[in-house]
């Protein structure tokens, strides 16, 4: 099963059952809506400009899900930064199947979807937080162009 652990919903229990290779539905992904998901991991430094695009570009957008998978962190790991309210700990992907399965070759990567799931981006999110924000939203918005004109 390809998923991904939402710390979100997660009970203790449930954030401890997840190990290598074994991963847990996201309960709330909405798939009539464009996603942008952004791959991390706590040990990237680089990861905290796409992080805070992310945030923003939330907070400004609500026909977009925004969802933040950390990649390569154990379950315990992931649990603790949780609990200390690391911004944005929505998936987990230990063992990086999901981030494997979209591409990822570096990170942080931003994959942009439109709300029909067609794959808009796939790229490193390198830069500063206002360049991610310009490259995610004209993504979003080709796409939604896109999506218009059908």
């Amino acid at each position: 099963m390809l998923c991904a652990t939402s710390l979100a919903n997660a009970s203790t229990e449930a954030t401890s059952r997840v190990t290598e290779n074994q991963h847990h539905k996201h309960a709330s992904s909405d798939a009539n809506k464009a996603k942008v998901m952004v791959f991390w991991a706590s040990w990237c430094s680089a990861c905290n400009n796409a992080l805070s695009a992310l945030s923003q570009l939330e907070a400004m957008n609500s026909d977009t899900e925004f969802v933040a998978v950390n990649v390569l962190d154990n379950a315990p790991v992931a649990k603790s930064l949780a609990d200390k309210g690391y911004p944005q700990l929505d998936w987990l992907d230990a063992d990086a199947e999901l981030a494997h399965a979209h591409g990822v070759k570096a990170l942080p990567w931003a994959v942009v979807t439109d709300s029909n799931g067609v794959l808009l981006s796939s790229q490193a999110a390198l830069g500063t937080a206002e360049g991610l924000i310009y490259r995610i939203s004209s993504t979003l918005a080709v796409g939604q162009s896109l999506a218009l004109a059908e």
